[in-house]
């Protein structure tokens, strides 16, 4: 039996546009929090008493080993944010289509009242966490290399 899939309309490319938009700005915030963290080894190193050729090669190498994980997560948050709108479009196309399936739950406040009308709720909720993460990681990094100048400047 061959699957029946509905037409792509304004409302998903608009979707899906926006989903886009937000993996770019994940992928970005988590280049940010690489490069931070590389600046902060770099900085940490030489307080901890490492030698400056040993600092060369973690350098290079820790650039190419958290490259891949950048490039590992970019490519799960594409996905995750795509399934988003799918999974919002099935759930149009099951409540116009299926009698038996009631109106999808409409989440508590305001915020997300709106997000579930305009269809974006479910990629509001995966875009939260997936940011976060990235976020997160830049500030500790940021405040480890704050630290690590501080002991700089003291000794």
């Amino acid at each position: 039996m061959q699957e029946f899939r509905p037409k792509l309309t304004i409302r998903d490319m608009l979707g899906y546009a926006i989903a886009y938009l937000c993996w770019l700005c994940t992928a970005a915030m988590g280049m940010l929090a690489l490069f931070q963290t590389r600046n902060m080894i770099n900085v940490m190193w030489p307080v901890l008493g490492g030698s400056h050729w040993v600092l060369r090669a973690i350098d290079r190498f820790g650039l190419v080993g958290m490259g891949l994980l950048w490039l590992v997560y970019v490519i799960f948050v594409e996905q995750h944010y795509r399934l988003a709108i799918t999974s919002i479009r099935e759930r149009r196309f099951k409540a116009r289509t299926d009698p038996n399936v009631g109106p999808a739950p409409v989440p508590e406040g305001g915020t997300l009242k709106f997000l579930h009308r305009l269809g974006l709720d479910v990629l509001a909720m995966r875009f939260m966490p997936t940011l976060f993460f990235p976020l997160l990681w830049f500030v500790i990094v940021y405040l480890l290399q704050q630290l690590g100048f501080a002991i700089l400047q003291r000794s």
